[in-house]
């Protein structure tokens, strides 16, 4: 506290009167004249020299500048939290200034494994544990998550209801196995900074989108934590834990993004089915790691490719199908991609 602020409060101080404290909050009178004093410093000032139980919430900051000569001493806190935003609520004996709590509203409907909601600043954990309920679901938070969502949802599939709300309002949603988790997460940034901190991470993943913004961390954390969210299975043949990766990309379907976090590696990866088969590039692993695709031909003969084809295609394994103008094409995935 500086000089300045200390002598508006021993001027504040000098020109109170006396407390009186045989009288009630309600009929007590109050006298201040303060400039440019820290509220926590003026909400103390007023509370001793009325004997009143004055709590101010932790996070409310700012300077005040208030004068009031004989006025009702419950006037006088109603004038400093207007000035603030604030408002004043009576716990038993303890006035308590309190940043105002937005209305809330909550209607939600279930049908044939559907559901709807209109709400509105509703407990994340009242919110979880009402869908758990209805849906028959089996739902875990981490612990320490707090916070209020809302949103307007209107007839769709109530697992993807969930995450569709719990994303938009800050939180991640894991699936493994049939339970479904509940984590703190840390807004992806929608502007690129010049460069992001080392160990940056943040990773959102569905069975159809996935979204990655992560700064010199490990290749296969990134996986596992992909496969964590999506539900998918993760069989690892090479641990690509030697790789450092720095990506950052948005809604992505998840071939594609495996591609992109892949590429320039050694390492490759397949999809089968449900599992991300992750290995050496071009070690076989009896071949599970590759993949095999036809590619049909409009405006070229399929017998001419061999000859022009790029040297990447020609690593592959590359099959010309007349009957079809197509090519036959064998070799990891991120390749064909």
């Amino acid at each position: 506290m500086n000089l300045s602020s200390i002598a508006c409060i021993v001027v504040a101080l000098a020109m109170f009167r006396a407390p009186v404290f045989s009288e009630e909050p309600d009929t007590a009178r109050l006298w201040i004249d303060v400039k440019e004093v820290d509220i926590s410093d003026a909400v103390r000032m007023i509370s001793r020299a009325n004997n009143l139980s004055v709590v101010l919430d932790s996070g409310i900051t700012g300077k005040v500048t208030l004068h009031l000569s004989d006025a009702p001493v419950m006037e006088g806190l109603e004038s400093l939290a207007r000035a603030h935003q604030l408002e004043v609520v009576r716990e038993g004996t303890v006035y308590r200034l309190r940043r105002p709590i937005p209305p809330s509203k909550f209607e939600m409907s279930f049908r044939r494994g559907r559901i709807s909601i209109d709400m509105k600043n509703i407990d994340v954990k009242e919110f979880v544990a009402t869908v758990a309920e209805k849906a028959h679901l089996s739902i875990v938070m981490d612990n320490g998550i707090e916070g209020n969502v809302s949103g307007i949802l209107m007839n769709v599939p109530v697992q993807e209801g969930l995450r569709a709300i719990l994303h938009a309002n800050g939180f991640r949603v894991a699936s493994r196995g049939n339970v479904m988790q509940v984590l703190k997460s840390r807004p992806l940034r929608h502007e690129r900074k010049e460069s992001g901190e080392p160990g940056d991470f943040f990773v959102e993943a569905s069975k159809d989108l996935i979204s990655v913004d992560v700064t010199e961390v490990k290749l296969s954390d990134v996986i596992q934590e992909i496969a964590n969210q999506s539900g998918m299975e993760l069989v690892v043949f090479n641990d690509p834990s030697d790789v450092t990766i720095t990506a950052r990309f948005q809604n992505v379907p998840p071939a594609e993004a495996l591609d992109v976090l892949f590429g320039g590696t050694r390492y490759a990866f397949a999809e089968k089915g449900n599992i991300i088969l992750v290995g050496q590039r071009r070690r076989s692993q009896s071949d599970m790691l590759n993949k095999t695709v036809l590619l049909p031909l409009k405006h070229i003969k399929a017998e001419v490719i061999p000859s022009i084809a790029p040297q990447l295609l020609r690593q592959l394994d590359l099959k010309v199908v007349k009957e079809q103008n197509a090519i036959l094409l064998s070799g990891p995935s991120e390749d064909l991609v």
